[in-house]
């Protein structure tokens, strides 16, 4: 007989809390439970999220398959929730939206038999309005809040703009969120019988599948690591041919007159137009691969040197336009021409890149993914003069790339090692900055230089920002000084941690209860932490950017198909009782080997397949 599981969700360090009851069958798994956490909290399911049950992981592990060789990590589609939890008031966490870190603490409540006439995933209760997508983490959201009481406060306007006059954070409507959840399970039930009879007529006429013949961006493109690849393959060859064949015919093509140089140097017809495929399948592969132009400098120039044989990225100006003009996959051999050219003007190049990041921001809509293939290939050029591009990455970049800042913050960690004084002294100075101007919160991600530097002489300057509350970094403050055992911080924290459970209402600031009572004990002694939890990202990364990224390729990629199935919420006005986003009403997009429903989108926002682009490729 199947269970029920009666979980309560709490939206970490919210204040008053907001939270859910919901039921659900014991046998849900964890991707599922991440669609009925959508849906009951009021999220719109734009970014990635992930599960921590017992430390396990859970994940949408995309197009890799779970083995089951790492215990430690496991995929959301193909894991359930009485797998994992099975005993009441056992607690596990969901994080979604890794850039403003929305942390539920989930509880099973209660294991209750089913009952056929009760429909399930049903919402129990709840309390207060899910906050804003995007609007920077809970903190910012409760600093908002507070804004928006006060008229006269100079951000009130731009919130009140962006928020929308009528936003109402008490709003909860309970029944409409149970009508949400039942259309999502009666959706979800048509979409299984219909995948079932669909497999058992296939089955019965003994069809199969051709996994080359699906319209798969991804799933077709990835079989390409190089130009000869293409060349090997049937239908893109032929589409070559196609094309020699057309440009022969004009007497003004390079082509032709390739051709016909070659055929006067004593190469027959067959071999002189194989010459010109290779040239060519050099463009084919990369526009192909990665949707750039033609990059006619190299092609004319591989043409003309024939029968030598054809360079891929024979200059710096070629790889330069692979990164710039690239617009879905990953150019891994130009990211890795450039990490590896140690001229002058390729480092050069990296730093103007950096520092002009914002020209091609890496975010919703149709951009270059430049900004982060150079920061990739900066790894082959530690520096001094990388340390301020690095830095304003992390300055810069508040909701545009998580790839982006991790690669900053793996960076700066590297550089750190290099220079260590420098690098904290010029961190230092942005941390300075951000008290006296209030700008730039998402400099956290360069806090990994504490690690690598001598401390003392900095410690002064370090311990003065905790006098100030008002920091969106606070909390990542107090978990460094908690790392770097810096225990002059032990009376601040305690003031503060007073301060906060007397009125944590009333008291201003970002710091929270949690946080600041794990950094107290860790200071005091009473809670050791594993060293291998902190260590920065530059120790911690395991792989090559190379690796990483192989096995994340498919993110990189857009299939602009099926835009159409894109659900239009733009008329989507939050905290109104009859005008939510109603995903129930969106017929999924049902396509065989598609990217899981919670695929990340290839684009770069960090949303969801489902919510995104639907068409994105795995």
């Amino acid at each position: 007989m199947k269970h029920v599981y009666q979980l309560k969700i709490e939206l970490r360090d919210s204040t008053p809390k907001i939270w859910r009851r919901i039921q659900v069958s014991e046998d849900t798994t964890f991707s599922d439970l991440h669609d009925i956490i959508q849906l009951a909290m009021g999220w719109e399911d734009e970014h990635l999220y992930e599960f921590t049950v017992k430390k396990v992981r859970i994940y949408d592990f995309g197009d890799v398959i779970d083995d089951g060789t790492t215990l430690s990590e496991r995929d959301s589609m193909d894991t359930f929730l009485n797998e994992l939890v099975n005993l009441v008031k056992t607690k596990f966490t969901y994080v979604y939206d890794f850039g403003d870190h929305w942390e539920h603490t989930i509880q099973l409540e209660k294991i209750l038999p089913e009952e056929k006439e009760n429909t399930i995933p049903v919402c129990l209760d709840g309390e207060r309005a899910c906050p804003p997508e995007d609007c920077g983490g809970i903190w910012r959201y409760q600093d908002m809040l507070s804004i928006l009481t006060d008229k006269s406060h100079p951000e009130y306007d731009d919130i009140t703009t962006w928020i929308g006059e009528d936003w109402d954070p008490v709003l909860f409507d309970c029944n409409h969120t149970s009508v949400l959840l039942q259309n999502y399970a009666e959706q979800w039930e048509e979409i299984y019988e219909e995948a079932g009879q669909i497999a058992e007529s296939l089955e019965e006429n003994e069809v199969l599948f051709d996994e080359e013949s699906e319209d798969d961006t991804y799933s077709y493109l990835k079989k390409f690591n190089c130009p000869e690849d293409v060349l090997l393959d049937r239908y893109e060859r032929s589409g070559m041919e196609t094309w020699v064949k057309a440009a022969l015919d004009e007497e003004n093509s390079i082509e032709y007159q390739t051709s016909e140089r070659l055929l006067n140097l004593g190469f027959d017809e067959k071999k002189t137009q194989g010459l010109i495929l290779e040239a060519l399948s050099i463009e084919w592969y990369y526009d192909l691969k990665y949707g750039t132009d033609h990059l006619e400098d190299r092609y004319e120039y591989n043409l003309r040197h024939l029968p030598e044989t054809p360079l891929e990225l024979p200059r710096l100006e070629d790889t330069l336009a692979v990164l710039d003009s690239c617009t879905k996959g990953v150019p891994f051999l130009a990211i890795e021409a450039l990490q590896n050219d140690t001229t002058a003007a390729a480092t050069s190049a990296i730093l103007d890149a950096l520092r002009n990041h914002a020209d091609h921001q890496y975010c919703w809509g149709d951009c270059t993914l430049a900004p982060f293939f150079y920061a990739l290939a900066a790894e082959g050029h530690l520096c001094e003069e990388l340390i301020d591009p690095v830095i304003g990455l992390s300055e810069a970049n508040n909701r545009d790339s998580d790839w982006l800042s991790d690669q900053g913050q793996y960076l700066i960690g590297k550089l750190a090692q290099k220079c260590p004084d420098l690098t904290t002294q010029k961190v230092l100075e942005v941390m300075e900055k951000n008290v006296e101007h209030n700008t730039h919160p998402h400099i956290f991600y360069l806090f990994d230089t504490f690690y690598f530097c001598d401390i003392d002489p900095f410690k002064p300057r370090l311990l003065a920002f905790l006098e100030h509350h008002d920091l969106f970094w606070y909390d990542a403050l107090t978990a460094i000084i908690a790392d770097l055992q810096l225990t002059e911080a032990l009376p601040i924290l305690k003031k503060r941690l007073e301060n906060l459970k007397a009125d944590p209402n009333q008291v201003p600031g970002y710091s929270s209860i949690v946080e600041t009572e794990e950094a107290i004990r860790i200071l005091e002694g009473d809670l050791i932490l594993d060293p291998e939890t902190i260590k920065p990202l530059c120790l911690t990364r395991e792989g090559s950017w190379k690796l990483n990224l192989k096995q994340r390729e498919y993110l990189f990629y857009r299939d602009e198909e099926h835009f159409e199935d894109i659900p239009d919420l733009s008329e989507w006005s939050p905290g109104t009782k009859t005008n939510w986003p109603q995903f129930s009403s969106v017929e999924p997009y049902i396509k065989d080997n598609t990217p899981g429903r919670n695929a990340p989108c290839p684009c770069g926002s960090g949303k969801k397949y489902k919510k995104c682009c639907i068409g994105k490729t795995i």
